[in-house]
């Protein structure tokens, strides 16, 4: 259990091949790169994943219902695939706000009944006006000002409806707006609108079908995204191009025999005393918790040592 000895890596090789070189490295996966360039210059091209790809892709993942995965196919192109997955969420999120908007219109409602309201001129310009009154206040409700009625009570609420012109004034509450739907037609909006979010719940999980091909898309995305960006990070003067990275001292082996293949010059250096490496830590399988924990919260610096033993077992005897 350690942090593991890097070594400073440059390679040095002709510019026409750096492409295919960069892809080589990157699927060797062991560098960690030092741009040779300013990384504020570098401007992220169309092939890096975008904030949508990504909610899609979370959005389908977390479905409860995964389908059987299939293959490439028309139906399941990734671009069409994200663009559906994103309206079917927008859509279901509509929904939902939706819902739940009328099921707290529903539950206020159905203490009042069933009615709807008649036109102003066939009430003589009167309007229906509703108060939730607390039972102790029930009398602060003036005499002869109005007419109303109380159409329900509980053990702590009146329920008055008042038939007024204008709005009653001297009430000892508030009014309350129940809106001019009945509550008949709140119900049947109530069920297309949960009728509509099962379908689309159902077209969620048959786009699920494609995940596995959206998913290797997106890989695809990032390593171009990643070569890119190593391929600014470069110092390119034409007819050669040099990469300079940080590597682990037990990959050097490979690294060099890669490098006689491809006819690439490759020049090792320790760390020096103004450098600032990168930190990885090895541990083994059961300390990997213990790395994860470091990691949370901040990795120690390169000279520094690795706390992951201690951080392991002072937590195991924390919460123990």
């Amino acid at each position: 259990m350690s942090i593991v000895a890097l070594q400073n890596i440059t390679f040095i090789g002709p510019i026409e091949e750096k492409e295919t070189i960069l892809e080589d490295l990157q699927e060797m996966g062991c560098l960690h790169l030092r741009p040779l360039r300013s990384e504020n210059a570098f401007t992220p091209t169309h092939d890096v994943i975008s904030e949508e790809t990504r909610e899609a892709w979370r959005f389908l993942k977390d479905c409860p219902n995964q389908r059987l995965q299939v293959g490439k196919s028309p139906r399941y192109e990734p671009a069409q695939l994200q663009k559906r997955a994103l309206e079917v969420q927008r859509r279901l999120e509509e929904l939902t706000d939706n819902r739940d908007f009328l099921n707290r219109r529903i539950e206020n409602l159905r203490v009042w009944g069933e009615f709807k309201f008649a036109p102003l001129d066939e009430m003589n310009s009167l309007q229906l006006w509703f108060y939730l009154v607390p039972l102790y206040q029930v009398k602060e409700i003036p005499e002869s000002d109005f007419a109303w009625e109380m159409v329900h009570r509980d053990n702590r609420f009146a329920y008055i409806i008042v038939m007024s012109r204008d709005e009653p004034q001297g009430m000892p509450v508030e009014r309350i707006h129940i809106g001019a739907k009945p509550l008949s037609e709140l119900k049947r909006n109530l069920e297309d609108v949960e009728l509509e979010i099962d379908e689309l719940q159902l077209e969620r999980e048959g786009l699920t079908r494609g995940l596995t091909v959206y998913e290797r898309n997106m890989a695809q995305l990032e390593d171009m995204g990643a070569r890119a960006k190593a391929a600014h990070f470069t110092h390119d003067s034409s007819p050669l191009f040099a990469l300079q990275a940080w590597a682990p001292k037990n990959n050097s082996p490979a690294l060099v025999k890669y490098a006689d293949k491809k006819g690439l010059a490759i020049q090792f250096r320790d760390p020096g005393p103004d450098d600032d490496p990168p930190t990885l830590l090895e541990n083994n399988q059961e300390l990997e918790v213990g790395e994860d924990l470091v990691a949370f919260y901040m990795m120690p610096g390169y000279r520094l040592w690795d706390p992951s033993m201690v951080v392991l077992f002072s937590f195991t005897l924390f919460f123990s």
